[in-house]
């Protein structure tokens, strides 16, 4: 396939601009008076990944340090690395619900290099869970799974939607909180074609999975849902499944 070029980029020089825009998205934002691009969380590797896609754009210099919440914050202040970001995507602010247009190559990038792109960004600002609940109308005990990107703002939800559901076939629901994919089929797809970033662990706040990576409970998700049964008439039954996880807490079921 060619390498075409978008305002001058390469479909690799776009991966890279994507992949800090999706940075910048969910856990990052930008001071464009000031020309200062700032990224914070808590994993090490993606403030690694930011640092390096700054520097295979040219930027060499940042300014590292932790918060008083022991929050990493990784800082660049370059007058071209924000003029670059501006002419992509506007605005990365997505608080008080300012509106989002996600970047117009996003359309029509590779797949490989758009699912890296999400992949980072699910990775930065989303989670997988698995549990357990009580079904009141069907009065049997069976599985909470799904994937949910977190965000208030409404615009980059439903840009977020629309690619999935555009580009991977992938169907996710708006909620209050964030984008989730719970079906199993959708579940299934996002695994295969997206997954979380390698060695990632879900949040220390999970008594469930604390330190295990997203992937491995992504994996049991997966595993779960290509099992034949999905409702039990005792907790006890389904507590079972979970005997076969290697995880020394077992899941603890709630009721709705």
């Amino acid at each position: 396939m060619t390498n075409p070029t978008v305002s001058g980029q390469s479909w690799e020089g776009l991966k890279k601009i994507g992949i800090l825009i999706g940075l910048l998205l969910t856990d990052g934002y930008m001071n464009d008076k000031e020309y200062k691009i700032v990224y914070t969380g808590k994993s090490r590797i993606l403030h690694i990944k930011f640092k390096e896609t700054l520097q295979e754009l040219g930027i060499k210099r940042f300014t590292e340090w932790k918060d008083d919440k022991n929050v990493r914050v990784t800082q660049v202040k370059n007058k071209m690395i924000c003029k670059l970001v501006k002419k992509f995507v506007g605005s990365v602010k997505t608080k008080g619900n300012n509106p989002i247009e996600l970047p117009k190559f996003f359309w029509d990038l590779l797949k490989e290099y758009l699912s890296e792109i999400l992949r980072y960004m699910f990775s930065a600002d989303g989670c997988v869970t698995l549990g357990i609940r009580y079904h009141k109308h069907k009065r049997r005990w069976t599985f909470v799974r799904r994937i949910e990107l977190s965000s208030k703002n409404e615009f980059l939800k439903k840009e977020l939607q629309k690619l999935l559901k555009t580009r991977f076939n992938i169907e996710a629901k708006i909620w209050k909180k964030g984008l989730v994919i719970e079906r199993k089929k959708e579940i299934l797809k996002f695994s295969e074609k997206i997954g979380f970033v390698k060695d990632i662990k879900i949040s220390k706040k999970s008594k469930r999975w604390k330190d295990f990576e997203k992937n491995e409970v992504l994996n049991f998700v997966c595993k779960i849902l290509m099992s034949e049964r999905m409702y039990f008439k005792s907790k006890k039954e389904i507590e079972k499944i979970f005997t076969s996880l290697p995880t020394a807490e077992r899941v603890q079921g709630s009721t709705d």
